[in-house]
C-alpha cells in the first residue's frame, strides 16, 4: 500500500526545483507584502536611529579628512590607506549581505583590491589600464573561486555576482591615486572628496530632524535629508573650488551637484538593501550599516575623475 501510494505521487527533480522558492521570488514576495501592508496601513516604519546616524555622518567626515590627507602623503602611504578602506569596506558588505560561501567572496575583493591598488602606483603613466586588468582578474578570480566551492551550484550564481559587484567596488578607490598623479588631480579630488563627505554627513544628520516624508515607509532616511545632503555638499565644493582652484562658480558647482549627488544615492542604495533585509533596516549591525557611506565614496571617487574629464578637461 505505502509502495502503491509512493509510486503514484512521484515527485520529479524538475517539480521539485520549480517548487522551491527562488531569491529573485523571495524579494518579489517580500516587496509584495510591503505593497499590500502599504495598501492596509500596516506598513512598519522604523524610527530613524538617531545616535547611529550621527556616528554614521562621523564616519563620513572621518573618511573625508584620512582620503584627503593620505592623497599628500605619497603614492604608496596613498595606496595603503585606500587598502584599509577597501578591506573594511568587504568587511562591512559581508555582514550586510551575509552571502553563501562569504570567503569565496572576499579574498577575490581582497585580491582585487591589492592589485588595483598596486598598479594604480607602479603604472609607468596615470592611467586606469590597471585597474580595468585588476577588475577583469576579479571576475576570473570569483569564477574559479565559486566552481571550487564545495556545495556544487546552490546559490552560485548569487555569489558570483556578489564577488564581481564587490571586486567593482573595490577596484573604484584607487581611481583616487589615478587623479593626484594628474598635474592638477590632488585639487580636484579635494573637491570631490569634500563634496561628497559633506553630503553625507549633513544627510544623515538631517535625517534625524522629522522634517518632510520618507523616501520609502520602510526605510529610515527622509527626503529633507537628502535634499539638505545634496545642496551642502554641493555649496562646500563651491568653496573649496573658489579657496584652492581658480574654477568658476559654475563648473565648481556642476562638480559638486555630480558628485554629491552620487554620494547621496550610493548611500541610499545601501539603506534601501537593509531594508530589504530579513529584518528590515532595525536587524541590520552596526558595522553592516557602515557600508553606506563606504559606498558613498568608492561611488563619489570615478564621478570625480569622469567630472575632470568631462567638466575641466584637466586629467
Amino acid at each position: 500500500m505505502t509502495v502503491g501510494w509512493a509510486e503514484n505521487n512521484k515527485v520529479t527533480a524538475p517539480e521539485i526545483a520549480f517548487s522551491e522558492p527562488s531569491r529573485a521570488g523571495r524579494h518579489s514576495g517580500r516587496r509584495a507584502a510591503r505593497r499590500q501592508a502599504a495598501t492596509e496601513g500596516t506598513l512598519a516604519h522604523p524610527p530613524v536611529p538617531k545616535f547611529r546616524s550621527l556616528t554614521l555622518s562621523a564616519l563620513a567626515a572621518g573618511l573625508t579628512v584620512l582620503l584627503l590627507l593620505a592623497a599628500r602623503l605619497g603614492d604608496w602611504v596613498h595606496a595603503g590607506v585606500l587598502l584599509a578602506v577597501q578591506f573594511f569596506y568587504i568587511r562591512t558588505w559581508i555582514a550586510a549581505a551575509r552571502p553563501q560561501g562569504w570567503l569565496f567572496v572576499a579574498v577575490p575583493g581582497a585580491a582585487v583590491s591589492v592589485l588595483a591598488s598596486a598598479g594604480a602606483v607602479l603604472w609607468n603613466e596615470p592611467s586606469l589600464i590597471p585597474i580595468g586588468y585588476a577588475i577583469a582578474s576579479g571576475f576570473l578570480f570569483a569564477m574559479f573561486g565559486q566552481l571550487a566551492r564545495r556545495k556544487g551550484r546552490e546559490g552560485l550564481t548569487d555569489a558570483f555576482g556578489a564577488a564581481v559587484f564587490l571586486a567593482v567596488v573595490v577596484a573604484s578607490y584607487p581611481v583616487a591615486i589615478v587623479l593626484v598623479r594628474q598635474d592638477t588631480g590632488t585639487r580636484i579630488l579635494a573637491i570631490g572628496l569634500l563634496a561628497a563627505g559633506a553630503a553625507v554627513a549633513l544627510a544623515r544628520v538631517a535625517d534625524i530632524v522629522p522634517i518632510g516624508p520618507r523616501l520609502a515607509p520602510e526605510v529610515p532616511r527622509l527626503l529633507f535629508g537628502m535634499l539638505i545632503g545634496i545642496a551642502g555638499g554641493t555649496g562646500i565644493a563651491v568653496l573649496a573650488g573658489g579657496l584652492r582652484t581658480d574654477l568658476s562658480v559654475s563648473r565648481a558647482a556642476l562638480i559638486g551637484l555630480l558628485v554629491a549627488g552620487a554620494a547621496i544615492l550610493a548611500d541610499l542604495v545601501a539603506c534601501f538593501h537593509d531594508a530589504d533585509g530579513p529584518g528590515g533596516s532595525d536587524a541590520s549591525s552596526w558595522l553592516a550599516s557602515a557600508r553606506g557611506p563606504l559606498l558613498a565614496f568608492a561611488v563619489a571617487i570615478p564621478v570625480t575623475y569622469v567630472a575632470g574629464v568631462l567638466i575641466l578637461g584637466a586629467v
